[in-house]
């Protein structure tokens, strides 16, 4: 589990004192935890940076060369060629910490003889794995990584009476305490907008511990003096702030790669088994939907053929009546009439028309009488009465 400290606050006030006995403190503690597991191996890798005039400039060596910041998909943000240093025990620890103390930019100022010209960021890693597992492909590393910041202090000009170089060095600083201040602001209103972390290498590098996979804690420091009233106002404010942010810390464990495969082939098989359970449901509701699609059609198509054979019955008799109708050579006109009026009472009384057609044909392919022909009117009229009453 990743941890920060921070010392926030202006500048004399007893930042950089605070942070050697808390870092000492802290390994010395780190230290007893690990003489207190023996059944655990422990791996101790110690790092160090400064952040000049915004140059990243690595303390474990004698050269001032500027660094780069890189963005790695699993690390975040990673400083390019920083050296890091396996621990041997905790004096190789001490002798390191004293080297960097010698490297980082100091200068005087009115408000402070030693004053820190810079961010100091120290950094180690703790990696830690059962012997009893080791070296059988299947052990697992908990990784830990614990920073200790200690930020150079706000400043004001009129105040410390800057000019030139530390006037330069003081606008950086303030500029990227500017910054810090906006992410601890946006972030103790919630990630929803922007955070500006890529504005400044300090809230860039220091991105994981402000907002991320971290437990921070800040200390701030003030001075009592009554000119510094501003100056401790809004060192309250920040830690107001700063008060309101949530982080996720959580359990960082680093796989062997037979343990990965492993973990791997598992998420593997979860997700298959995903896929062909949607899958199935998804292709049996699509079987149903086509199922009564298909017997639909069906009852469409049954009903269009009932309707065309009703069609060519109905087409069929009538075709009859208008032959009858014609080919006989009726004198009377009258008959004629009478014809086109059963015609007309054919489709009036469809429900019975195969009862009528007979009556109808029979008597007019025998040549029947007019009178027969007039009770065939009359009857089919009663009916019909009848019907309706």
């Amino acid at each position: 589990m990743a941890a920060s400290i921070f010392a926030y606050g202006q500048t004399s006030s007893g930042k950089t004192y605070t942070m050697v006995g808390i870092t000492e403190r802290s390994m010395s503690d780190i230290y007893d935890y690990i003489d207190k597991h023996p059944e655990r191996e422990f791996v101790l890798k110690f790092s160090a940076m400064e952040i000049y005039n915004e140059a990243v400039r690595d303390l474990l060596r004698p050269d001032a060369t500027q660094l780069r910041l890189l963005d790695d998909p699993e690390k975040g943000t990673v400083v390019e060629k920083l050296t890091e240093e396996t621990l041997k025990d905790k004096g190789h620890l001490l002798e390191l910490l004293a080297v960097c103390e010698a490297q980082r930019q100091i200068g005087e100022t009115s408000m402070n003889e030693a004053s820190s010209r810079s961010h100091q960021i120290l950094r180690l890693t703790i990696e830690s794995s059962a012997k009893q597992f080791m070296g059988r492909g299947n052990s697992s590393t908990l990784l830990a990584c614990v920073n200790f910041v200690d930020l150079a202090g706000s400043e004001r000009a009129s105040q410390t009476q800057s000019a030139g170089m530390r006037l330069k060095e003081g606008s950086h600083i303030n500029r990227s305490l500017l910054t810090l201040g906006k992410v601890i602001r946006q972030l103790s209103k919630g990630r929803n907008g922007h955070i500006p972390y890529r504005d400044s290498k300090l809230t860039r590098i220091l991105q994981s511990s402000l907002g991320g996979n971290a437990r921070t804690a800040i200390i701030c420091t003030m001075s009592p003096a009554h000119c510094h009233i501003e100056q401790s106002r809004n060192t309250l404010l920040f830690a107001n702030c700063a008060k309101n942010v949530v982080t996720d810390a959580k359990v960082n464990v680093v796989m062997s790669d037979k343990v990965l495969v492993k973990h791997l082939q598992r998420e593997i098989a979860r997700l298959e088994n995903e896929l062909k359970f949607h899958g199935s449901a998804y292709t049996s509701n699509h079987a149903d939907a086509l199922r009564e699609k298909d017997e639909l059609i069906k009852q469409l198509e049954e009903q269009l053929k009932e309707l065309m054979g009703q069609k060519e019955t109905v087409q069929s008799q009538l075709d009859n009546f208008r032959r009858v109708a014609i080919d006989e050579n009726f004198d009377d006109h009258a008959i004629r009439q009478w014809v086109s009026i059963l015609l007309l009472l054919h489709f009036i009384i469809k429900p019975y028309n195969d009862l009528l057609n007979d009556i109808l044909i029979g008597f007019l392919l025998t040549g029947m009488c007019l009178k027969m022909l007039f009770l065939l009117l009359i009857l089919t009229m009663l009916f019909m009465e009848n019907k309706m009453v």
